[in-house]
């Protein structure tokens, strides 16, 4: 039996749970008329009660705790967590965008883009200046932040992507000395 997203095995019209390590594998599912016993090899994964009933979720505690755990730990890496760690404004922002109705995930990849494209501290301004004067969409955002750019002079922000190439890791670049310049640099400096 195939092992979705979720961490259930599918038996018989219900579903029992299984640690969560064992999600997107396949199990094999062992029944008898007390117990569905799930397998991954000879290894046992996990151990239920049958129940003849259909469309019932049998879970045993420690799977769902488990996952609990597993998931509050991913969840501080998330990429709303990752805004919140560098710009304190974006809670503010956050809660203003949701009562507006504002997609959340696509303004969370948005915030995720500007903070590589332009740094913490000018998306952290940014933010700041757009709950200032209550404007909550991710257009005031991306514009105030090329406004604060084009005030220092600076051409529009351009995302850089590259390639990834097997050939690249492999090169290996010699320094070569610097003497000659030094030379050159010191004889300037005499003639002076």
């Amino acid at each position: 039996m195939q092992v979705g997203k979720s961490p259930y095995v599918r038996f018989d019209s219900n579903d029992y749970s299984v640690p969560h390590q064992y999600v997107r594998r396949t199990l094999l599912a062992e029944a008898s008329l007390k117990y569905v016993r799930i397998v991954d090899g000879i290894k046992l994964v996990a151990e239920h009660e049958r129940s003849f009933d259909k469309g019932q979720q049998i879970e045993q505690a420690a799977h769902v705790e488990a996952l609990e755990v597993e998931k509050t730990g991913a969840s501080r890496s998330r990429g709303m967590d990752r805004i919140l760690n560098v710009a304190p404004s974006a809670r503010i922002y956050f809660k203003y965008a949701a009562e507006r109705g504002h997609n959340m995930g696509r303004l969370t990849q948005l915030l995720i883009k500007w903070l590589e494209l332009y740094g913490a501290a000018e998306l952290e301004a940014a933010l700041s200046d757009c709950i200032a004067s209550a404007t909550f969409h991710s257009n005031a955002i991306e514009r105030v932040l090329e406004q604060r750019r084009a005030a220092r002079g600076l051409a529009p922000a351009v995302a850089l992507r590259f390639l990834k190439d097997r050939r690249v890791d492999e090169i290996v670049v010699k320094p070569k000395s610097l003497d000659a310049y030094e030379r050159l640099v010191r004889r300037q400096e005499n003639d002076e």
